[in-house]
């Protein structure tokens, strides 16, 4: 082959491989992947577990069955949500013990430095594919899906929540708080930063406590919220939501006792800026009070 040619034909590969990696591919762990076969997840997933099936809805997803699986002597579990035998696998959630930080460490290895962190959590981006890692509670939580399935599961994680009985707990994945508080942020806005990017983080001044309601007097709860300090130091209106609550009935009360705070804006190089927060609210059975 004439040199002239081989240098094109490379030049061309170059060329093609850096639109690879512009266009991203889905990041895969322990051979599961978002867009993966239907069938080949059914038999990776059965190498872990008997898979247990059930329906599936929500709006604008293309999957009506979610599966599950789960392994006692490796502490592993798998969900997927499915459709067609001969569709894809929008959605898949990995779950393994990680109480020393050694399969999280893996996943930098293998994905590169994530591209978000907030608390415990991290996301990686791959065009519009993510994958979302929490290290919360000793285990490993991995979420893998692309971000039109991301922003609808957000979404019907959070209307369900509401939806649920006054007496059961409330828990909403941090992923999907954080991608419904990004969508609801002012046009044009930064990211806000996080408390371990600014000095200082931002302080409660003042907080009118609100009470729950009259179902739930002498019932003692609280409700953890994540939420953004603006800076002038209020919470920034739309962005309250809930992470955990004991009771839902505890929500609407905390949220309100929230957006009554004033605060000492957190500050990154001497100005005061943006900044996501968790705090929680605790209910003693007489009034809410502002919690740590």
């Amino acid at each position: 082959m004439p040199p002239s040619r081989r240098g094109t034909l490379v030049a061309l590969a170059l060329v093609l491989t850096a639109c690879g990696r512009e266009a991203g591919r889905p990041l895969s762990h322990r051979g599961f992947e978002p867009g993966m076969p239907d069938a080949r997840f059914r038999e990776t997933a059965g190498r872990v577990g008997t898979l247990q099936c059930g329906p599936f809805q929500v709006a604008g997803v293309g999957a009506t069955t979610l599966c599950a699986t789960s392994s006692a002597a490796t502490g592993i579990r798998v969900v997927g949500t499915l459709g067609a035998p001969d569709s894809t696998v929008p959605y898949v959630v990995v779950q393994e013990p990680d109480s020393t930080g050694v399969a999280f460490a893996g996943l930098t290895r293998a994905w590169g430095a994530p591209d978000t962190l907030v608390a415990t959590g991290r996301r990686w981006r791959r065009g519009r594919w993510i994958a979302d890692a929490d290290t919360a509670g000793g285990r490993l939580t991995i979420w893998l899906t692309d971000t039109a399935t991301q922003a609808r599961i957000a979404e019907h994680t959070l209307a369900a929540a509401r939806a649920r009985l006054d007496t059961m707990p409330v828990r909403n994945e941090v992923a999907a708080v954080l991608d419904t508080i990004r969508r609801m942020s002012p046009a044009g806005a930064a990211l806000p930063a996080t408390p371990d990017e600014v000095s200082p983080p931002p302080r409660v001044i003042a907080c009118r406590q609100v009470d729950p309601p009259a179902d739930l007097a002498g019932v003692a709860g609280s409700v953890r919220l994540m939420y953004v300090v603006d800076s002038a130091g209020r919470a920034e209106p739309g962005s309250v939501h809930i992470l955990e609550a004991t009771r839902p009935g505890f929500m609407a009360p905390a949220v309100a006792t929230i957006g009554s705070c004033s605060f000492r804006p957190g500050r990154q190089r001497g100005r005061a800026v943006r900044v996501l927060v968790q705090q929680r609210v605790d209910f003693r059975g007489e009034a809410g009070s502002p919690g740590g």
